[in-house]
């Protein structure tokens, strides 16, 4: 199991550096995002579904919606929960198999120590995965807090 989270965490650590390596090409940033999430406690106009920009006539493949100042916060935060919520589900899918392995090794470990020091050691790395999946909705709420 510490070998899988170690390949996960370094799969995700690789994609972030390098998409932002593959992400900097592009010629021109696109000056308008289209909202995932409700943002209106920053502003009133980022509702979730939502394109917004900051103001009509900008560079956008979408149709604008809406236009704000505070566009570039409501994306920001709106791209905050979108990684706080991947990373929510795969460290809960994470959590859940460290939890069902561990009880398979106590039921069949009986008396064996090795066998139920996997259990205890899995228990430990699925209860790290479930503190990981608290903070990863914690953290952006928390920041949503902040700036609005």
């Amino acid at each position: 199991m510490r070998k899988i989270l170690i390949f996960l965490g370094i799969v995700f650590f690789s994609f972030l550096t390098f998409a932002g390596v593959v992400f900097s090409q592009a010629e021109k940033p696109m000056e308008c995002c289209k909202l995932q999430h409700d943002m209106k406690s920053i502003d009133s106009k980022c509702e979730s579904g939502k394109v917004v920009a900051p103001k009509t006539g900008v560079e956008c493949p979408y149709s604008i919606d809406k236009t704000t100042p505070k566009w570039g916060l409501c994306c920001t935060v709106d791209a905050i929960y979108s990684i706080a919520d991947y990373i929510f589900w795969i460290f809960f899918i994470v959590a859940v198999i460290a939890f069902a392995v561990a009880g398979y090794f106590f039921i069949i470990g009986g008396g064996d120590p090795n066998t139920l020091s996997r259990a205890k050691s899995m228990v430990f790395w699925g209860s790290i995965a479930v503190v990981v999946v608290v903070l990863s909705k914690v953290i952006p709420a928390a920041v949503k807090a902040i700036v609005s």
